[in-house]
């Protein structure tokens, strides 16, 4: 049981922050690439799903339509089913130069976006979701991203991805937490380094001759569709410039029933990329394993790691054991807003015990099947 604890405890700590740091030290040594002012600016189609989302159709055409580019741009909005007037909305669109693509019953989003690319133009495709508020400088940022990071590397790019940013009711730049800004940091790390993992669905930007269908039942679009870039061969960056804003989520379960069905989208597309697995194959092996793969082992150790000092309680490993019951302790004091357990370390323990029980979920939902690509508002 020494070996057991002692295995999971390295595996804990390598995960969250030994790899961070591995990452962040790799990272300095690679020379940042020079972006350069494009001339010509190659002409961008910019694909928006909505699902019963009438109210978000107007403010994210003028969001749009505010973007600072100079490039040709087609947008494409496409209406997952006609449940209520979003489709009608939509279809009045076409008056200011929308294509307009209308799924006849409610299909999910991988299905949205599959029929969205039938009518798509042009080499470069921007994702973006229905909710969010993108920069006027988002796509141009995105663009350069793409095309003078090439200049001179051995590795072109195949996606990039922009950053969410999230705001508070005055509409500045919200305090979000440690959490948040830990990740940003390991992105524009593995960014630097090579490759981050996946991207963020809220906006991307991906070569058209990348895309694949997805899946109608994918439940991770924005982890599926850059993998066939990073197959080839070419990278897909962070791009820190290129943001889209949006508002914290005020209902907590349903934020929650987000997170769980993220990570049982990762159980999904592990299990459809097997490639991913093998070394030879995937550039970013290391980078995977390391962010996405060890995430979901965590909670297991975790329970080696409460049980295995039982068997020798005594000395080193009898402090230990006391020392995780009294961090779990401030992560439920934290839950039920208990006097001094309101900020601090009982918030990080609690954002770190809901983050694993959503990692358990997450396996639970995709290997019983109880997970619907059909997406719900969260917002």
């Amino acid at each position: 049981m020494i070996v057991i604890f002692w295995a999971a405890f390295f595996l804990v700590v390598y995960t969250y922050i030994g790899y961070p740091l591995a990452i962040l030290v790799l990272s300095k040594t690679r020379e940042l690439s020079t972006q350069v002012e494009l001339r010509d600016w190659p002409a961008v189609t910019i694909i928006v799903p909505f699902c019963n989302e009438s109210g978000r159709v107007h403010p994210k055409l003028a969001t749009l339509k505010a973007l600072n580019y100079a490039g040709d741009v087609q947008i494409v909005f496409v209406s997952d089913g006609e449940e209520d007037d979003t489709a009608e909305v939509i279809r009045r669109c076409a008056a200011s130069g929308v294509d307009v693509v209308i799924l006849p019953a409610r299909s999910g989003k991988p299905a949205a976006l599959n029929a969205a690319m039938v009518v798509a133009r042009h080499e470069l495709v921007l994702f973006t979701d229905a909710r969010q508020m993108v920069d006027q400088d988002a796509l141009r940022s995105l663009v350069t991203s793409m095309l003078s990071y090439g200049e001179g590397c051995s590795q072109k790019v195949g996606a990039v991805s922009g950053e969410l940013v999230f705001l508070d009711e005055n509409k500045d730049e919200a305090n979000i937490g440690l959490y948040w800004r830990y990740e940003k940091i390991i992105r524009q790390a593995e960014s630097r380094y090579g490759s981050v993992p996946g991207v963020t669905g809220a906006l991307y930007l991906i070569k058209k001759e990348y895309v694949r269908p997805l899946a109608d039942d994918s439940l991770l679009d924005d982890f599926e569709m850059p993998l066939s870039a990073l197959r080839a061969g070419e990278r897909i960056i962070f791009d820190g410039g290129a943001r889209v804003f949006d508002y914290p989520s005020e209902n907590i379960e349903k934020e929650k029933a987000r997170k769980i069905r993220t990570l049982a989208g990762n159980y999904q597309a592990f299990s459809r990329n097997a490639w991913l697995f093998v070394p030879l194959i995937n550039p970013i092996w290391w980078q995977f394993i390391s962010h996405k793969v060890l995430r979901l082992i965590v909670p297991y150790c975790l329970v080696a790691l409460l049980v295995a000092p039982l068997f020798n309680f005594y000395g080193l490993y009898m402090w230990l054991w006391f020392a995780q019951v009294a961090f779990y302790f401030l992560a439920v004091g934290n839950v039920r807003g208990w006097v001094g357990c309101k900020r601090g370390l009982a918030a990080i323990a609690r954002l770190f015990v809901e983050l694993n029980v959503a990692a358990v979920m997450g396996a639970y939902k995709f290997y019983f099947g109880v997970v619907d690509a059909r997406w719900e508002r969260t917002a």
